[in-house]
């Protein structure tokens, strides 16, 4: 299948860069493949944010029969000769940590001298899908003073932020606070903030297609939930 490439991203070279694609498409598997990159080649380390307690719970629950559910499950064969492992709230290459996960609320408090070496920041599923759970209070300030926690005078640390087309998205406290506009027509990526913030909303007819082959294609092709979908030809 056809899926997405962090790569035109990356070409930019921007500090904060937010990426919006139809579910299922590989952001997250991009990003993740991303950061291993970085550690092996540079020894740079990551850290993972998601909003609730629950939610990073998820990332490091246990399987049936005791064995892990593990956050790189989906790559490891891509590293043959690495041992990849999420426990514990801390990530692992050949068990050597080169990774955290945090909530959102604890990511703001954190010094910037206690994670010299983390260079990436993800922070994953951002957007909320309507009736499912809800954004935090002042969640636009959080943010920022989080950038600012981790980051201070750096300049080579990435933000990934990563989410599904869904509807609202437009409304939620990242996008009103910095007063962010998906892009529209044939282009995928707008700039904002003096080019200091990355948008990008990206579509594959190819991998549309594929995936509508597929059981949960057929499915969802008949349902009633309706993704965030801009047509090429609008200017």
């Amino acid at each position: 299948m056809h899926f997405y490439s962090l790569e035109k991203v990356i070409s930019y070279n921007i500090p904060v860069n937010i990426i919006i694609t139809e579910r299922g498409y590989g952001k997250s598997y991009s990003v993740k493949d991303y950061v291993i990159q970085r550690y092996l080649k540079h020894n740079e380390q990551f850290l993972y944010i998601r909003r609730y307690e629950n939610e990073l719970k998820s990332v490091f629950e246990h399987g049936s029969a005791g064995s892990q559910k593990d956050f790189f499950d989906d790559l490891k064969s891509n590293f043959p000769e690495h041992t990849l492992q999420a426990k514990n709230k801390k990530f692992f290459c050949d068990n050597e940590v080169f990774g955290f996960a945090k909530r959102m609320t604890e990511a703001q408090d954190l010094k910037s001298s206690t994670y010299t070496n983390v260079t990436t920041i993800i922070i994953d599923e951002y957007p909320i899908e309507k009736g499912k759970r809800y954004y935090l209070p002042n969640e636009g300030m959080i943010l920022l003073g989080m950038f600012d926690s981790i980051i201070r005078n750096r300049s080579n640390v990435k933000i990934f932020i990563l989410g599904n087309a869904v509807e609202g998205l437009e409304y939620s406290p990242l996008f009103m606070f910095f007063d962010l506009k998906l892009p529209y027509g044939k282009k995928d990526i707008k700039l904002f903030k003096d080019n200091t913030i990355l948008l990008q909303y990206a579509t594959s007819s190819e991998f549309r297609k594929e995936r509508e082959q597929t059981l949960i294609g057929k499915l969802a092709k008949r349902n009633t939930l309706r993704t965030i979908r801009y047509s090429e030809s609008d200017s």
